[in-house]
């Protein structure tokens, strides 16, 4: 609990772990200014600490500030590049926020290569968001693959019918 966590920091307020839990609760609550304190702090105190960076990312997201979450996402991946959920997010801010289309295309593919480093349905976003690209660039194959895995692995409605939209049971019926 918030409690808990700090009375361990007023125990020991050099310990950077301690404000990433500290951060990673007042996230969950919503209180996204005060868990940017936290976080920031817990990297202050230990700049290494990979869900720091993404966590103060989402942060930023949440406040609708896309180019300060994406900067944060990459500073955390300069240092930790196998942390696939900041590569993820930071994907995605290159589809939405910058059009970087092949950016997040080169991103998105390290990231769903290694399905073990995210939850089902992070790697469903991914293979989604790149069936996402590959339709914007007339690739419905590659398209119709990456949306069956995004519906295989988490079938919430936009993965379904993006599958379904390009044809995905008739082009599985055929296969």
């Amino acid at each position: 609990s918030l409690n808990e966590i700090n009375d361990a920091i007023k125990k020991n307020p050099y310990h950077g772990e301690s404000f990433l839990v500290q951060g990673e609760i007042l996230f969950e609550q919503g209180a996204y200014n005060q868990a940017i304190e936290a976080l920031e702090k817990s990297l202050e105190l230990d700049p290494n600490l990979a869900r720091s960076h993404y966590l103060l990312g989402r942060c930023y997201q949440k406040k609708n500030q896309p180019e300060k979450a994406y900067e944060i996402f990459w500073n955390g991946l300069d240092l930790h590049p196998e942390h696939a959920l900041s590569r993820l997010e930071a994907s995605l801010i290159d589809i939405q926020t910058f059009n970087q289309l092949n950016k997040a295309e080169g991103n998105l593919k390290i990231v769903t290569q290694f399905p073990s480093l995210l939850s089902p349905q992070a790697l469903a976003r991914g293979h989604y968001h790149l069936g996402w690209i590959y339709q914007e660039k007339k690739q419905i194959d590659f398209a119709l693959k990456e949306y069956q895995k995004a519906s295989q692995l988490d079938p919430t409605p936009a993965h379904l019918e993006a599958f379904q939209k390009l044809g995905g049971e008739q082009a599985q019926s055929k296969a």
